[in-house]
Formats: structure tokens, C-alpha cells, sequence
């Protein structure tokens, strides 16, 4: 059986990002299978047919035998900003052990285009290679694993580095979402000196960029594997996110500036030098974008 053109496999369809690219694909037209674990919540992903992956090999490459997609795009992973050492295992076991298990299937059954999920944290203090966290470290891994099966299994891939995502829906424990029960309760929230710059990407634009790569893949533009930062050209520093957020909801919030210190290597500005994604640019200003997630917020409270 050859490959649909019109099947595309997602893996962490219950996440934010991925929950919102699956419903944007399949009003698309494309046939959406996502691999999830038996204990993801996946009730609020409607539109894709679920495969349980049990952690073996042989399981994904039944199902990729199985559905023969055109592209797989990877988005599961397990993020922990400051690991403890109970935070090892899970985390290599997400962003090593499936990630390699995933592209080893997709080579088995003849899959060439993949879609992969890096961030912007691989790039501490603006470098190259110098991984912030462990997390962005385990990325920068896969990222050398993944140059392997394209070099030898025919592979062709984009990784999209992600920055900071927001947008309505979101149920990640987030500062935006932080900032919003605090708010509702008159509770003082307890945030860093405030002086890191962020930058935030519209959900609507995040989903543009990975349907745009997907684009990309299908008409063979791609070197084999190419990295573009999905980045809004927009900078905010932290003091200044939480004085408009309080201004678009028209809301006092009582912040405690200093309440608890940087992490150890917090990224002070965004990393500026990864390429972006041709065809693609962020067209949600964060004012609007903002606007629209404090209705979807104040309309959740009632």
C-alpha cells in the first residue's frame, strides 16, 4: 500500500499546540491518526483516530505499517523547565526512546517526511549549541539522531523550534493561565525581578507555521533537514506582559516582583538568529492576541 496523500500522523494531539493542529488539519481534508499513551486525556481531541503506543518498538511500526501516512508530525515531549532527578527517566524516555522508536518506524515503512518539535531553549544566551535546561539538551539529541536517519534512511525533515505558545485553550499550568485565576482570587502572584524579555506566539500562528513546513516537505524544498525558529518579531519584557494583560482585562493584579528568583540559566532574551520558516511569518499581534484569549478566559469563568 503506498502512502495516503492525504494522512497525516500526529504525536502529542492532547497537548495544546497539537489538539488545536489536529482540528486545523482535518478541516483540511486530512485524515488525522494520532499516537498517544493510555493515559493521555485525549476527550477534547475530536477529530483524529487515536493509536495506543505501550513504550515497544514493534507497536509503532504496526501502526505505521498500519496507517502508511504521507508525514508524521512529533510533538510529544515532556517538559520540565528545572529537572530533578525523578525527571531523568521520563523525559529521555519521551524525547529520546519514542522520538527514535517513531523515526525508526517511519523508516521501516517507508515514511520520508517528518515534522519535528524543537525550542528556542537549545539556545541559551543566544548560542548555537548551548542548551539551557535539560530538556533543551535531550531536544539537541534527538536533533543528532534525526541527522542520522537522514542521512541513511532517506529521511527528510524540518524542525520548527518553538518560543513561548499561548492562545485559547490552553490548559498548561502557564503564566497567562497563573495570571488569570490570580486575578479572579485577589491572590498576590509571586514572579521573578521581571526583567526577561519573552516572545509570544499566537496558537493560530504556531498551527500556520507546522501546516506550512508540512507544505514545504510535500513539494521536496527541504535539504533533508532544515531548522527554522517560529518566533513573533515582537519582544516583551515580563513586567511589561503583566501591566497589559491588566489593562486589556481591566483588572488590578497584585504581583510580588521578586517573589521568586530566576532559574538558574533563565533565558534573558529570546535567541534572534535561527532562520524562519519560508512562506511563513506571526500575524496574531500580541495585543489582539491577548484581547481574544482574556474573553475565552472570562467566558470559561461562567
Amino acid at each position: 500500500m503506498e502512502n495516503d496523500r492525504r494522512r497525516i500522523v500526529v504525536t502529542g494531539a492532547a497537548g495544546f499546540v497539537g489538539s488545536h493542529l489536529v482540528e486545523s488539519l482535518a478541516s483540511d481534508g486530512y485524515e488525522v491518526h494520532a499516537i498517544v499513551r493510555a493515559s493521555s486525556q485525549t476527550d477534547h481531541v475530536r477529530s483524529a483516530t487515536m493509536h495506543i503506543h505501550d513504550g515497544h518498538s514493534e507497536t509503532l511500526k504496526y501502526i505505521m505499517d498500519t496507517v502508511r501516512p504521507l508525514a508524521v508530525i512529533h510533538l510529544a515531549s515532556h517538559f520540565v523547565a528545572e529537572h530533578r532527578t525523578a525527571d531523568i527517566e521520563p523525559m529521555l524516555e519521551s524525547q529520546i526512546v519514542f522520538s527514535t522508536q517513531l523515526v525508526d518506524a517511519m523508516a521501516s515503512a517507508g515514511v520520508r517526511f517528518l515534522i519535528n518539535t524543537g525550542t528556542s531553549w537549545q539556545h541559551y544566551d543566544g548560542e548555537q549549541y548551548n542548551p539551557a535546561c535539560l530538556y533543551a539538551a535531550t531536544k539537541e539529541a534527538f536533533a543528532a539522531i534525526v541527522d542520522f536517519y537522514v542521512r541513511v534512511r532517506s529521511i527528510q525533515c524540518v524542525t520548527l523550534e518553538l518560543y513561548d505558545t499561548y492562545g485559547p485553550g490552553d490548559r498548561r499550568p502557564k503564566l497567562l493561565n497563573a495570571m488569570h485565576r490570580a486575578m479572579k482570587s485577589g491572590a498576590v502572584l509571586a514572579l521573578s525581578p521581571g526583567e526577561q524579555l519573552l516572545n509570544l506566539v499566537h496558537i493560530d500562528d504556531v498551527v500556520a507555521a507546522y501546516e506550512c513546513a508540512l507544505a514545504r516537505l510535500l513539494s521536496d524544498e527541504t535539504g533533508g533537514r532544515e531548522t527554522f525558529s517560529v518566533r513573533s518579531p515582537e519582544h516583551v519584557s515580563l513586567k511589561q506582559l503583566v501591566a497589559l494583560y491588566s489593562q486589556l482585562a481591566g483588572r488590578s493584579l497584585s504581583v510580588l516582583w521578586g517573589g521568586r528568583p530566576y532559574r538558574e540559566r533563565e533565558i534573558m532574551h529570546p535567541y534572534e538568529d535561527g532562520l524562519t520558516l519560508p512562506g511563513w511569518h506571526s500575524q496574531v499581534a500580541l495585543v489582539d492576541g491577548l484581547r481574544q484569549l482574556i474573553r475565552f478566559q472570562d467566558a470559561a469563568d461562567v
